[in-house]
């Protein structure tokens, strides 16, 4: 099953104008990814390549993978976030729970990002997307022009 399958086209639009509009805001952003937890690109934006962006989404739902397990033999209640803090930037990797699939968002910020930041925009924008595929799980709504109509409304 392919990521259109799961998510459907109105759903990937929308996860990529969410995507679109953070990196848009935060220029200290290298790129940002949206995947599935078992390493499927959903939506993206940045300067890597393609190829770069599939093989990030198997690294990035790989390291979530991981530090979920090592949370959990921990006797800690759950993994939140996963952050790498390297010498010239940082990479923040979270869960986004309860859409079918499960996704991960991750962004990756130059040496002048702010962790608080990045936190701070990534799940505010990891929030807009699951309450997004929310509304489009429970209603029959499309997207047009980056808002929600019901289809009776989408030739108006």
């Amino acid at each position: 099953m392919n990521v259109e399958e799961m998510i459907g086209k109105a759903g990937i639009q929308t996860c990529q104008s969410c995507i679109d509009s953070l990196y848009g805001r935060l220029s200290e952003l290298k790129f940002l990814l949206l995947a599935t937890t078992d390493g499927f690109e959903v939506a993206a934006a940045g300067d890597i390549s393609q190829d770069d962006y599939s093989r990030m989404s198997a690294m990035a739902s790989s390291l979530l993978s991981l530090s979920q397990a090592i949370v959990k033999d921990a006797e800690l209640p759950a993994c939140q976030d996963v952050i790498v803090d390297g010498v010239d930037g940082k990479i923040l990797v979270l869960a986004v729970p309860g859409q079918q699939p499960d996704l991960l968002l991750m962004g990756v910020g130059n040496a002048q990002s702010a962790l608080g930041g990045l936190i701070f925009n990534l799940r505010a924008t990891a929030q807009e997307i699951r309450a997004a595929l929310s509304v489009l799980n429970t209603t029959d709504a499309v997207v047009v022009n980056e808002h929600f109509v019901k289809p009776s409304l989408a030739s108006v």
